[in-house]
């Protein structure tokens, strides 16, 4: 639940968590078609809605995952492998964009 917490509390809005069930209905798998073990669903979620809605998104009021269609833009959130040697961080030369910080943000549109 650690990377719930901190994807949670850095989240920008409503964001993609690279959750979705495209290959079968109701078989959730994360964007590496890895298997999920441990969810976070609102109530009542995932709903599908008739099959409209196949990606997961995480609410950033609560940090609970809601289904929605894949088309709608949302911010989104990567994971990276750690590296093995640190890297010191890099300071900026121009202002960074300020709702962005470094490893998250944009939208994806499909």
């Amino acid at each position: 639940m650690a990377e719930q917490d901190f994807v949670s509390n850095n989240m920008m809005g409503n964001g993609w968590i690279g959750l979705n069930d495209r290959g079968t209905e109701d078989d959730w798998v994360w964007s590496d078609n890895t298997k999920v073990s441990i969810t976070n669903w609102n109530d009542g979620e995932p709903n599908g809605n008739a099959g409209n809605e196949n990606c997961g998104e995480m609410r950033a009021d609560t940090g609970k995952w809601n289904d929605l269609p894949c088309h709608l833009a949302r911010v989104f959130a990567c994971k990276s492998k750690a590296s093995a040697t640190p890297v010191s961080p890099v300071q900026p030369t121009t202002t960074p964009y300020p709702d962005c910080e470094w490893g998250m943000g944009g939208e994806r549109e499909d």
